[in-house]
């Protein structure tokens, strides 16, 4: 018997691992103060709003502190670099990579939406 190939598997691989790489490059040129481009928009500074202080999020998870971060900006959705921004003032030291993830698995799970792509925002939003 032969051996075939599952190339939608093989496929699927190689999209996770790209979207990983992007992901790392993306996070070392915030790292680098570089512009990184997120869904056609160049940001070089996020705008954070004041009310965050330096616990904002403490004892809290990335994703937690993610969907309060979105829950204060008043049904404006934001982008990736925006909500990292927002958690490192706020206390939560993570990486673009780990962010992004964590916020596409909740997208699967329901707990945040993606209404434009690298846009993030509450469900609730859209009842």
């Amino acid at each position: 018997m032969e051996n075939e190939v599952d190339y939608e598997k093989i496929l699927a691989d190689l999209e996770a691992k790209k979207a990983n790489i992007e992901a790392a490059i993306s996070g070392i040129k915030v790292m680098l103060g570089q512009a990184v481009n997120i869904s056609g928009v160049s940001s070089t500074s996020a705008r954070i709003p004041t009310s965050i202080s330096h616990d904002t999020f403490f004892n809290m998870t990335v994703l937690d502190a993610a969907k309060k971060y979105l829950s204060m900006v008043a049904k404006e959705t934001k982008p990736t670099l925006d909500i990292l921004k927002a958690l490192e003032k706020g206390g939560i030291h993570t990486t673009y990579a780990t962010l992004s993830s964590q916020l596409s698995r909740a997208k699967t799970a329901n707990e945040v939406v993606c209404p434009k792509r690298g846009l993030w925002g509450l469900p609730e939003w859209y009842a």
